[in-house]
């Protein structure tokens, strides 16, 4: 190459190749990317693989750390890689138009989220096409036209920003974040850039579906939206009302909670638990706390409010039986001897917790509760002590074993308690081993294959015995409540209720043949397009176009089918 021309201040590797390629009169960005082995796709994200980093090097004689420093895989050593997943654009891109004026080149800081700004000309940066509105390429933008309809990107007005907050925050992030230093002052001082990264993405569940407070008052929208194109004037906007919260703190917090109570409760408590997922082990964390607990801090009206309904619980809360276990219970007129021990002692030989898992082993059968004069309720020591001998089995050690209580914590959520363990022992379809001589349930431990075989026949007894509960149909139709909601008010799928193994709440069943008929009578694009050898593109495009009809709108972001239409559909096409 015969003209190597300098890199800009600022200036990405994407851009500067562009340049490069302009000023050698290359036909086209391919021409030149496949003499590297390049593609296109990875100049547009700004990502380049150390062997096309040595050639440019060999080419412009640039050293190759300066280079580094002006792709993306900048960030990725600098702020981590959690940093550059979350916060580095790689699908479409932003500039402002006065710099493109006066210098046709793009900067590598605008392929960051958070920076929506142009602190020289105090201008937000446009992410879309003034003519079309769609979004930006690299290619188009140092063309100087839309690639999709023409329009001159130099031409483009600018929107000026005048709040001192926005500009405030920019300046904090541009100047003294991305240089790697710390907040110097406010209530923000001494946080770096991922602190105030988190911070902002904690405070912003608590400012959704909110006026702004600052600026314009345009609807704060959430962080992140799954397929939504970047919208960098709502990105302004959420880092700049964080900034303004911590301004005066907690005098603004305040003006944020007014809003925030008037939703109703089960919003407020998901905006709070999604807050309090997001922490970390340094300053971030201590303010995080400051405002999850003013937040969550109940309004006079609530507490007036418990405090009325305090009485009307006690009334109705029902009088303490001494003896919550029911069956198995013998009455006897004998005096206590020293065999008699107490149903806490008894849990404690067994390495039990709690006396709730001792009456139930009691209602089962396993063990025989007696009541003595003067109400008192004891056991046999000898009957627990050759309960335990029988029920933990030979002493043994098994490579691949899971024990007692591991195997109730992996699989308690698919209906097996201490009591179901017990019985599989008790039928002989699980042999249990003891890992030390002496111990409790602790120390017991199974075969994993054994004790998995005897999942499947609890799988199938339940299978055979009701339908679905709500969780399992959530798993098995991969969908979440509000869309089971809405598949039962209209009907497609009905529920019974039953009572509970407690008995003391009912709980909704599915019946299991109405959730077949459904699963093979409507099926998502992806099913749709393995069942009938197409691509999911081509179905979309007979939904958008009106020949194939959406089977269930407005029930879920997804696109369902009905199955026996989409057969006759394409069999006739």
């Amino acid at each position: 190459m015969n003209a190597i021309p300098d890199i800009k201040p600022g200036e990405s590797l994407a851009s500067y190749i562009y340049r490069l390629a302009r000023a050698n009169f290359y036909a086209s960005m391919e021409s030149l990317l496949s003499e590297w082995k390049m593609r296109v796709r990875e100049l547009e994200k700004n990502v380049f693989a150390d062997s096309v980093i040595e050639i440019i090097k060999d080419i412009t004689g640039i050293g190759k750390d300066r280079l580094r420093k002006m792709s993306n895989q900048y960030f990725s050593n600098q702020f981590g890689d959690i940093f550059y997943n979350k916060f580095v654009i790689r699908n479409q891109h932003k500039y402002c138009p006065e710099c493109f004026q006066q210098h046709a080149y793009h900067k590598i800081n605008w392929m960051l989220e958070p920076v929506t700004i142009c602190l020289d000309h105090e201008q937000l940066l446009l992410d879309a096409c003034q003519g079309c509105q769609r979004r930006l390429t690299l290619g188009g933008l140092m063309t100087g036209a839309c690639e999709w309809c023409g329009f001159c990107h130099y031409e483009a007005s600018g929107n000026k920003v005048s709040d001192p907050y926005l500009l405030e925050s920019q300046k904090i992030i541009q100047n003294e974040l991305l240089n790697n230093e710390f907040i110097c002052r406010g209530a923000l001082k001494g946080l770096n850039l991922i602190e105030f990264l988190k911070l902002a993405r904690s405070c912003s569940y608590f400012l959704q579906g909110n006026l702004s407070f600052i600026g314009k008052p345009i609807v704060i929208e959430p962080f992140y939206k799954k397929n939504v194109t970047l919208n960098n004037e709502m990105s302004c906007y959420k880092y700049g009302n964080v900034y303004w919260i911590f301004v005066d703190f907690p005098k603004n917090i305040k003006m944020v909670k007014k809003k925030f109570d008037q939703l109703p409760n089960r919003y407020k408590h998901a905006k709070m638990q999604m807050a309090k997922k997001i922490s970390s082990n340094s300053k971030c964390e201590i303010l995080l706390r400051k405002v999850q607990n003013f937040m969550d801090k109940p309004t006079k009206a609530r507490v007036r409010h418990a405090k009325k309904m305090v009485p009307v619980l006690k009334k109705q809360r029902k009088q303490r039986q001494a003896c919550a276990a029911n069956d198995n219970v013998v009455l006897t007129n004998d005096v206590a001897d020293q065999d008699c021990i107490t149903r806490d002692e008894a849990s404690s030989i067994l390495g039990i917790i709690g006396k709730e898992q001792m009456n139930r082993i009691i209602d089962s059968g396993f063990l025989i509760l007696r009541r003595y004069p003067k109400a008192r309720w004891f056991l046999s020591k000898n009957e627990v002590v050759n309960f335990l001998e029988k029920y933990s089995g030979e002493i043994k050690s098994i490579d691949n074993g899971i024990t007692f209580y591991s195997a109730l914590k992996k699989y308690s959520q698919c209906g097996l308690s201490m009591v179901r363990l017990l019985i599989f022992i008790r039928e002989s379809k699980l042999e249990p081993f003891r890992i030390k001589k002496g111990g409790n349930f602790t120390d017991v431990i199974f075969q994993s294959c054994e004790l998995e075989r005897c999942m499947n026949d609890l799988y199938k007894f339940q299978y055979e015995r009701k339908g679905y509960t709500k969780s399992e149909l959530l798993k098995l139709l991969r969908m979440d409540f509000s869309t089971i909601d809405a598949l039962e008010e209209r009907g497609v799928i009905k529920a019974s209720f039953e009572k509970s193994k407690l008995g003391n709440r009912k709980i909704k069943m599915y019946d299991k043949k109405t959730i077949e008929d459904f699963q093979k009578r409507y099926i998502d694009l992806k099913q749709a397009a393995s069942m009938f050898k197409v691509t999911i593109l081509h179905l979309r495009k007979l939904i958008w176009s009106g020949v194939l009809h959406e089977a269930l709108p407005g029930i879920t972001k997804k696109y369902i089918v009905d199955v026996n239409e989409t057969r006759a559909l394409l069999v006739s096409s």
